[in-house]
């Protein structure tokens, strides 16, 4: 099982990866739906390192 640490930069690996993908995208609705990826695997990798602090 991962650590805290490696989800939360694994999280934050799939949030770059979503947000290149949204970058070099020419369709309005799947840019949309890669950079609402991309917010959400932030989310997550904050969320992580949230309670990683607690």
């Amino acid at each position: 099982m991962l650590t805290r640490d490696m989800k939360s930069a694994a999280y934050n690996t799939r949030a770059a990866e979503a947000t290149a993908l949204a970058e070099t995208c020419v369709l309005d609705n799947v840019r949309e739906k890669h950079e609402l990826s991309a917010a959400r695997w932030r989310a997550l990798a904050a969320l992580n390192e949230r309670d990683a602090r607690a």
